[in-house]
């Protein structure tokens, strides 16, 4: 039996090696649920949110009447303060915002940071299930919760500017510039 000279092992190993990597990389990355999947793309409602945290209250204002008065009566949505919201009736509109989520989860680097400071949010509902997507953009982290189970996952930027647009469309209030 002939052997490989130590050249010709290595390079197989280096082919095999980036061979794996393209598959992983081109592979899809999307881990959101089927079930979840399901709601999400055939919701009867689907909701999008404009949030603050709790965290940026200071920055945002100068005193603490100020903060008192925006937080009092404040509609909340998982601990964050709702600052506006859009029913999405559009079915365009909504499979527009639901494949952005699914782009950016799939376009994710790895990196994310330790901040998660979301400014938007999701809710599907379709019949009595409810699907709620918190996100993240700084920090690059989008949780999944459905009837007390939270699951993260990772995203890029690549959403931010549709969520955005809808909410811009539709006259949702937002959070001011800071600087």
């Amino acid at each position: 039996m002939r052997r490989l000279s130590l050249k010709a092992t290595t390079s197989i190993l280096c082919v095999a090696c980036a061979l794996l990597l393209a598959i992983w990389f081109l592979a899809p990355k999307t881990d959101v649920k089927a079930e979840q999947r399901m709601v999400l793309e055939q919701s009867d409602t689907l909701i999008l949110y404009s949030l603050m945290t709790h965290n940026e209250l200071d920055s945002y204002f100068s005193s603490l009447a100020e903060v008192n008065g925006f937080i009092k009566n404040r509609e909340k949505f998982h601990r964050n303060y709702v600052v506006g919201k859009v029913r999405i009736t559009d079915s365009r509109t909504k499979a527009k915002l639901v494949k952005a989520l699914y782009d950016g989860i799939e376009s994710h680097n790895g990196f994310a940071a330790a901040c998660f400071n979301p400014h938007h949010g999701l809710r599907a509902t379709k019949g009595n299930r409810i699907v709620d997507v918190v996100i993240c953009f700084e920090c690059s982290i989008v949780y999944f919760r459905e009837s007390n189970q939270k699951r993260g996952e990772g995203t890029s930027g690549l959403p931010k500017p549709i969520f955005d647009g809808v909410l811009n469309d539709a006259k949702v209030p937002r959070l001011p510039k800071r600087f």
